[in-house]
């Protein structure tokens, strides 16, 4: 994405979307966490670049 605002409000969106996929059990609640922390960097990096 290349505006961060619209990458920021679509990660919150993701956020929700894997905690409840990890409650359900579909994934690994570690699998989730990676997920996010590694897309939580990416947006960080955007911002910043930004």
């Amino acid at each position: 994405f290349r505006s961060k605002t619209k990458a920021a409000e679509l990660f919150a969106k993701m956020q929700a979307v894997v905690d409840t996929v990890a409650d359900k059990g579909i994934f690994h609640k570690n699998k989730a966490a990676r997920d996010k922390s590694r897309l939580a960097t990416k947006v960080k990096a955007l911002a910043l670049a930004a």
